[in-house]
């Protein structure tokens, strides 16, 4: 029997390095595949910390919830610049990172204008709040005077007060109204009393009706359209996640042919062997 060609080896090698290459492209683009699931996933995660922190500020209009929302923001937009290395240019998903950008600006500009209007009217109804409590202090004082019946009211009217600067419930404005309404349709008031109660009713007039006109509608003007964005933005995050889910499955095909390459390359290069080989 001749022993095996050196020319023979070469198609071994061959097959071999063309095995380990396939093989490490195949290990390398799944690894980037995994990369770009995990930056989807911490996308929807901060994408819903965002709103948490937003949800956080509008209800107790404190500082360090609208510092959280602003490194909540900048990670979600470090997420969104990492993603979209994951999709070729001109491609839909690439179109999709693009949407999902302007979105989230879109979104930014909205809350920063909401935060600073909520902040003007802040100052607004903090000064009507000042006025009303100097008008229960005044008429503390005057009806702790002349009537002790009417200041025993007037304590009951302060709670209401109370209530609402501490719960900015519309339910404590309008029993504080109701409230001096009714004190205000006593018989035997002094006239003195009574424009002091005429006066402490113009005044909740005047923060109901304030009130009243900057409560957000949200499906309107700022709030509606930076609601419109952030959900537009959890449409297109799943959208996105989904794509790479799509990838990896068809990923996953390719490895079987990986393998049916591989395959055929041994049963060539043993059919190699084999011819190269001359039985006596």
């Amino acid at each position: 029997m001749k022993t095996l060609s050196p020319l023979a080896l070469i198609p071994i090698y061959l097959s071999i390095i063309i095995s380990l290459g396939l093989n490490e492209a195949y290990l390398y683009r799944y690894n980037q595949l995994n990369l770009c699931h995990s930056l989807t996933t911490q996308l929807s995660i901060n994408q819903l910390s965002l709103r948490r922190h937003e949800k956080d500020y509008f209800f107790r209009k404190q500082q360090k919830y609208l510092s959280q929302w602003r490194q909540r923001l900048s990670q979600l937009k470090q997420n969104f610049s990492s993603v979209s290395q994951c999709f070729n240019e001109g491609t839909q998903s690439a179109d999709l990172i693009a949407e999902g950008e302007q979105r989230l600006n879109g979104y930014q500009t909205n809350f920063m204008v909401l935060v600073s209007e909520l902040d003007k009217e802040d100052k607004q109804s903090l000064s009507m709040l000042n006025n009303l409590m100097s008008q229960q202090e005044v008429l503390e004082k005057t009806t702790k005077i002349e009537d002790t019946n009417i200041y025993a009211q007037t304590l009951a009217i302060r709670q209401h007060l109370f209530e609402y600067i501490t719960s900015e419930q519309a339910i404590s404005l309008e029993l504080l109204s109701t409230n001096v309404y009714e004190l205000n349709q006593w018989e035997g008031i002094s006239s003195k009393l009574k424009i002091e109660l005429d006066s402490y009713l113009k005044q909740i007039s005047i923060l109901k009706q304030f009130v009243e006109s900057h409560q957000y509608s949200h499906e309107a003007g700022t709030m509606g359209a930076m609601r419109s964005n952030i959900h537009k933005l959890e449409e297109i995050i799943p959208a996105l996640a989904q794509i790479i889910e799509q990838k990896i499955d068809n990923h996953h095909k390719v490895r079987w042919l990986l393998y049916l390459i591989i395959l055929v390359s041994v049963f060539a290069t043993l059919r190699i062997i084999r011819r190269t080989y001359i039985k006596e």
